[in-house]
Parts: structure tokens; C-alpha cells; sequence
């Protein structure tokens, strides 16, 4: 069952046990992995990749924001009027609703 897991066909899908015809990046893959090292902070590369994730963040961000809007003004133009006008009617008359439950001066008795 743990196969048939997205995040797992996706490696499976692109192996050598899969696909005979991957069978030559395995050699090749296993020499990249012992000759890999890091890229020095100041690389022009890694600058770039932290460029991109930034704009990558603000643009998730944006989005986010713009639903959001785009939800909160859909709601109140569909339901505003009659959501706050109970809301407000509810405010109004709680403290005769409280006089009325609790006697004439609005505490408890």
C-alpha cells in the first residue's frame, strides 16, 4: 500500500526498476552523489535561487490577499445587508431583553 503512495509513484515512476530504458543514470547519478559539495555563500547561483523564492513568497502572499478580499466583499455583498442589520437589531435590544429578564434596572437580582 505505501507504494501506491502519491509522493512515492512519482520517484518509482522515473527509476530503473521501472523503466529498463533509466537503467544508464544510475551509474551516473551514484557518481554525482559522492562528488557533491555545497555552492560557497556568496555564488551568484544560490543569490538567485533566494531572489526566486522571495518573489515565489510574495506572489503566494498576493494571492492569498486577493482571495481573501475577493471573499470577504463576495460575502458582504451577498449576505451584509442581513447579517449586520440582525446583528445590530440584536445589539438594540439586549439591554431590554436584560431588563426584562432581570427585573427593571437590568441587573441581576
Amino acid at each position: 500500500m505505501q507504494r501506491l503512495h502519491p509522493m512515492r509513484t512519482s520517484r518509482y515512476g522515473l527509476s530503473a526498476r521501472f523503466l529498463p530504458w533509466m537503467a544508464w543514470l544510475e551509474p551516473w547519478a551514484r557518481e554525482l552523489r559522492q562528488q557533491r559539495r555545497a555552492l560557497p555563500p556568496e555564488h551568484p547561483w544560490l543569490s538567485a535561487e533566494r531572489a526566486a523564492m522571495r518573489q515565489v513568497s510574495e506572489a503566494i502572499r498576493t494571492w492569498r490577499v486577493a482571495r481573501d478580499t475577493l471573499q470577504e466583499r463576495s460575502f458582504a455583498a451577498l449576505f451584509g445587508p442581513t447579517v449586520t442589520a440582525g446583528a445590530t437589531e440584536a445589539k438594540a435590544t439586549a439591554p431590554a431583553r436584560r431588563a426584562r429578564r432581570h427585573g427593571n434596572n437590568g441587573q441581576a437580582a
